[in-house]
């Protein structure tokens, strides 16, 4: 990601503990601002001679600039050798929950701080001045209601066409770096998990050999114990029992050998003769020196096998958090996404046809659980009618998940909602296009449930959704027949007839 000069701003955030159960305090949260810029600590280093913390940029591009350098909080002199980085700091910043500001209007988004900083640029449900300057402040997706009706500094339809089209410019621009920045940190992340298969193949071959050190170790062992007993000797060198080594051997039995024996080697072994103890002694020296240095060896591979087996876990958390980040980039770019589309799109007559791009991706990605559902844009059954917006699944939800894509309707929260009829009575029809000359659409209607909570006024941003698990098979998603262009086409209609003309 491209770096950020001071600390996160948060004034838009709430903060919450690792686990996201409680709320941090305003003395929690200040405990992690710079003593520079008095924001969030980003990348934190401590001053070594008074404890304050302070933003890496800000140490690098503000305090450390000046002649002669001070803590900004209690004067304090600064150097380069006065500080360093705060992990423990970074470390408890990172695991903390940020939720957004726009909470109360209706956003449910979670995430990192880091994240949150993201989210919050471009967030419909963010309380913002009126850019015109008329002093009310509103979430910004009641900004353009508000400019072009309300608001006592509206401006002309040029000037407004030309200042959305700014916003989209802006935003689009946004989302381009963030694309390019997420995909730069993935594809380094990718080159370090790829290092993961070396390193368990040298943890692999170190324990091969640590075990052939345990194997020769403990043969040796065995056969210096034996060198022991064939020749009397203890462990010190001297002679044991004499006529019976190590006392292994039934009595009077090794004596009878020794006597019949034509050479006497025997008898001498258990007569206190000294040529062949002498001998077995040097023998025995030898495996001690041998088994001493397999043993020193086998001390040295060790560390070097605890050492890797550190790393190797260190790797496996680092592709636990790779896949972790991808999921959170996923969705947080399919949200940007949303937010130009948003911006993109206005339907008022009841019918809109919502085209669902790179759909082979979006595909993989629900089946990952990566993206388990999509949003269309919002739109109306007039101008100040009822607004509605098209949630899909393409992996299927409920009685369809796994097999069939899920189609559902969603009422929304709009400022007219008051001069509407409530129920929602009119009947909805769904349609997957089939863009080839045959035009057999997959289509499906249902007359809305009165009693049912997904059509009564909307009391939060959104209703429950409520339509159709089983909507049309999944195969369709590669039958060229509706998938052209990788995109499909959903097609939503509302029977106007039922709705009352006056409202409309």
């Amino acid at each position: 990601m491209e770096e950020r000069p001071g600390g996160y701003e948060v004034s838009n955030i709430v903060l919450y503990n690792k686990g996201g159960t409680k709320q941090l305090s305003e003395d929690d949260i200040k405990a992690l601002h710079c003593s520079e810029c008095s924001l969030l600590l980003r990348e934190p280093y401590q001053l070594l001679n008074c404890g304050h913390r302070i933003c890496r940029s800000c140490l690098l591009e503000t305090v450390l600039k000046k002649n002669n350098p001070v803590c900004p909080e209690d004067k304090e002199p600064v150097t380069k050798n006065d500080v360093r980085p705060d992990k423990g700091c970074a470390k408890e910043i990172n695991s903390l929950t940020a939720a957004c500001g726009g909470s109360e209007n209706g956003c449910t988004w979670r995430g990192t701080v880091a994240e949150a900083e993201i989210h919050v640029e471009s967030c419909v449900y963010i309380v913002v001045p009126c850019p015109q300057g008329c002093g009310q402040r509103l979430s910004r997706n009641e900004l353009s209601n508000h400019i072009q009706n309300d608001c006592q500094n509206k401006p002309d339809a040029s000037q407004l066409i030309a200042t959305l089209m700014q916003k989209l410019n802006q935003l689009e621009t946004k989302f381009q770096v963030t694309v390019g920045s997420l995909q730069k940190e993935i594809t380094n992340l990718k080159l370090q998990v790829k290092e993961v298969p070396q390193l368990k193949a040298k943890i692999n071959d170190l324990t091969e050999e640590l075990t052939k050190f345990n194997k020769v170790t403990q043969e040796s062992l065995i056969a210096a114990d034996s060198g022991r007993r064939f020749t009397g000797l203890d462990d010190d060198g001297r002679g044991g029992d004499p006529g019976y080594g190590s006392g292994n051997f039934v009595r009077g039995q090794m004596p009878s050998m020794a006597s019949s024996s034509s050479s006497g080697g025997f008898s001498s072994a258990y007569t206190g003769s000294s040529s062949m103890p002498s001998s077995y002694s040097s023998g025995d020296e030898e495996l001690r020196a041998t088994v001493h240095k397999l043993q020193k060896d086998v001390d040295l591979i060790k560390p070097v096998l605890q050492d890797y087996q550190s790393q190797i876990a260190g790797y496996l958390e680092v592709v636990q958090t790779v896949q972790e980040s991808v999921t959170r980039h996923a969705v947080l770019m399919e949200e940007v996404k949303l937010r130009q589309d948003i911006l993109d799109v206005k339907t008022t007559n009841g019918v809109f046809i919502w085209k669902i791009p790179e759909i082979a991706r979006r595909y993989a990605d629900a089946q990952q659980r990566r993206t388990l559902s999509l949003y269309s844009p919002p739109f109306h059954t007039s101008p100040h009618g009822y607004r509605m917006c098209i949630r899909a699944y393409l992996n299927g939800d409920g009685s369809g998940k796994g097999t069939h894509i899920s189609v559902f309707f969603v009422l929304m929260k709009s400022e007219h909602d008051n001069l509407l009829s409530w129920p929602f009575k009119s009947p909805v029809t769904f349609q997957l296009l089939n863009l080839s000359n045959s035009g057999n659409n997959v289509t499906e209607t249902f007359m809305p449930d009165l009693q049912s909570p997904s059509f009564q006024q909307p009391k939060s941003e959104m209703n429950i959704a409520s339509g159709f698990p089983r909507f049309a098979k999944q195969s369709y998603l590669k039958d060229p027949n509706f998938t052209k262009g990788d995109a499909i086409f959903i097609r939503c209609k509302i029977d106007l007839s039922s709705i009352d003309s006056k409202l409309e």
